[in-house]
C-alpha cells in the first residue's frame, strides 16, 4: 500500500472518539499528545496543538511539563504548543501551525517572532544534533 509519510493511514479510525470517562482517579484523567518526533535517540519533540487561543488546562500543562522535563534529563527535549484555525473535519497542516510557547531545559519561552512548528523543530534539531546529551555534559 502506498502512503505519504506523516499522513494518517486510516482516517476513519483516527476520527473515532476515545471516551476516558471511566478512567478517572479523583480529578486526574488521561490527556493526549498531538505529536511526537524522535531523532536518533538524541532529540525528542512533543507537540500539542490548540484551536485559536485555547490554553492548556492546568492538568495537561503539568503532565506535558513533567514528561518533557523527565526526557530532558537524558536527552534533548522540546515541548511545543502551537495554534491553528482549521475548522472541524478539515486537515490541519501542522507544519504551518504558529508556535505560542515552547519548553526546553525546564523553562517555558515565547517566540520572539512568529514561528511555525516546522521552523522551531528544524532550529532545535540543528542546534542539538552535535551537542552532547544532557547527562554527558554534566
Amino acid at each position: 500500500m502506498n502512503y505519504v509519510r506523516g499522513k494518517i493511514r486510516n482516517q476513519e479510525h483516527a476520527r473515532t472518539l476515545r471516551d476516558y470517562s471511566g478512567m478517572a482517579w479523583g480529578r486526574i484523567t488521561p490527556t493526549d499528545i498531538d505529536g511526537f518526533v524522535e531523532f536518533g535517540d538524541r532529540i525528542f519533540v512533543l507537540i500539542e496543538s490548540k484551536y485559536g487561543n485555547a490554553p492548556l488546562s492546568v492538568g495537561q500543562r503539568l503532565a506535558l511539563e513533567r514528561l518533557a522535563d523527565a526526557i530532558g534529563r537524558t536527552r534533548h527535549c522540546l515541548l511545543v504548543v502551537c495554534t491553528h484555525s482549521t475548522q472541524t473535519n478539515e486537515e490541519i497542516p501542522m507544519h504551518t501551525c504558529i508556535v505560542t510557547q515552547y519548553r526546553s531545559g525546564g523553562i517555558w519561552r515565547t517566540p520572539k517572532s512568529q514561528t511555525t512548528l516546522k521552523e522551531i523543530v528544524d532550529q532545535f534539531k540543528a542546534r542539538f544534533e552535535c551537542e552532547p546529551l544532557p547527562q554527558e555534559a554534566a
